[in-house]
């Protein structure tokens, strides 16, 4: 089983890699649920997050996967007041 700490540090790592797009984008899905492609403020951060697992795409709308939503969860999340 691998420690709590390092799945943590691993978690911070993937979020730190983002682009600030795909943060803000990973902000909106967290803050608001699946979101129409209409509404969504980056369309590059969405395809970012898809890319990399964090986000699905399906019939115009999209949302976090189970992995997106655990980053968002478990990462700096707190931190996004203060970067906007």
């Amino acid at each position: 089983m691998i420690p709590t700490a390092i799945l943590l540090h691993s978690i911070q790592a993937v979020f730190d890699g983002l682009s600030g797009a795909a943060k803000e984008v990973m902000m909106q899905f967290f803050v608001t649920g699946p979101v129409w492609d209409g509404n969504l403020i980056a369309k590059s951060g969405r395809d970012e997050l898809v890319d990399k697992g964090l986000a699905f795409r399906t019939n115009g709308w999209q949302s976090l996967t189970k992995q997106g939503l655990r980053v968002a969860m478990e990462a700096d999340v707190k931190s996004w007041n203060n970067q906007r």
